[in-house]
């Protein structure tokens, strides 16, 4: 216990210890506001990251097999696995 109380009463330590906390805590705040910026923006636009992702869906795909020239894929989400075995009966 009396090693740790040295250890704070060191001026150089405890100098050091407080710059490094002042650090992070500015580190901590700025991603805090890149984060809500980015949130803002997703809210303003959300289809916009959606567009972005079918891009790079397509993208991925079109690696993988010939896709038609000029035409836009409709990429589907499965929310409920459910529902797409009803979709199978009919």
């Amino acid at each position: 216990m009396k090693k740790i109380i040295a250890l704070f009463t060191n001026p150089v330590l405890l100098i050091l210890a407080l710059v490094i906390s002042l650090g992070l805590a500015g580190y901590s705040y700025s991603m805090y506001q890149n984060s809500q910026k980015e949130l803002a923006k997703i809210k303003s636009n959300p289809q916009s990251i959606a567009q972005k992702e079918s891009k790079a869906v397509v993208a991925k795909v079109g690696a993988l097999v010939a896709l038609p020239l000029g035409e836009n894929p409709t990429i589907a989400t499965i929310a409920d696995k459910t529902k797409l075995n009803l979709l199978r009966k009919i």
